[in-house]
């Protein structure tokens, strides 16, 4: 599988609002990510609920600034 022992996972960055049903899923995600040895960003937002990365609200323009910053960064 690919989170085998000594199998690398890609980068990966994980958003979640304190206000999101899939909170603790979204933790359990990024924990086991971090688990293989693997870089897992885990970035909540207070008070954000789910479906919170849009535009026209401040928290969504925060989560494209810090997805872009994330995905800069791997280039």
């Amino acid at each position: 599988s690919a989170a085998a022992p000594g199998r690398k996972l890609p980068p990966a960055l994980f958003l979640c609002g304190t206000n999101d049903p899939l909170l603790d899923d979204t933790l359990l995600m990024g924990i086991k990510w971090q688990a293989t040895g693997s870089e897992a960003v885990i970035k909540i937002f207070p008070g954000a609920p789910h479906v919170f990365n849009v535009p026209h609200i401040d928290v969504g323009r925060e989560s494209f600034a810090y997805e872009a910053e994330f995905l800069l960064g791997k280039m």
